[in-house]
This record gives structure tokens, C-alpha cells and sequence, in this order.
């Protein structure tokens, strides 16, 4: 039995973002950076057939795989996971003419 990945939203989603954290694993931070702001600039494009696979998640599933690939560095990914984290957050307050202020707590 054949599974139609259009119909099937979560399965297709569940695909994308793992392809996408692949991909975005050969890339740097400048590259990825231009993905977010692309996305930003297209949100109001509609495409009812397919939706957009959510590209935070795919950074979380690549640095979960970096941890499990690089135990002994934990720090320094988890330092990285956070800098991109609060740049995809300044990038979209800046689209949407918000502030954040980061709380340590």
C-alpha cells in the first residue's frame, strides 16, 4: 500500500524538515540566515497544495544529531543552537517591526 505524501500533511512535513536539516548541515550561518529571510519575505504566498516545512525544526533535529555525533562538544553546539536560535528571533522582529528582550531567566 502506497502512502500519498501530499494528503498526509505530518508524514510529508516529518520528510521535509529532515531533509532540510540535512541540507542545511553543508551550509553556513550566512546561507541559512538568507533561508529565514526569504521565508520571512514570502509568508504571505499561499500554496494550498503543499506547506512550507517548518526550518526551526530542522535546525533542532541538526543539532540534536551534532550533540549525539560530538558528545565531547555539547557546549559549544548548544552555544551555536542559541546564536542562531536569537538571530531566526531578531530576524523575525525585525520582518514583523517587534522587539525582544531576552530574558536570562
Amino acid at each position: 500500500m502506497s502512502i500519498d505524501l501530499y494528503r498526509n500533511d505530518q508524514i510529508y512535513n516529518m520528510i521535509a524538515e529532515g531533509e532540510v536539516a540535512n541540507i542545511l548541515s553543508h551550509y553556513n550561518s550566512d546561507y541559512v540566515m538568507n533561508i529565514i529571510k526569504d521565508n520571512l519575505n514570502k509568508r504571505f504566498s499561499f500554496n494550498s497544495s503543499i506547506n512550507a516545512p517548518n526550518i526551526v525544526a530542522s535546525f533542532e533535529m541538526n543539532f540534536k544529531d551534532l550533540i549525539v555525533q560530538y558528545p565531547s562538544d555539547v557546549d559549544n553546539i548548544k552555544q551555536a543552537r542559541e546564536e542562531v536560535y536569537i538571530d531566526i528571533i531578531e530576524n523575525i522582529c525585525q520582518a514583523y517591526n517587534l522587539q525582544y528582550i531576552n530574558n536570562p531567566n
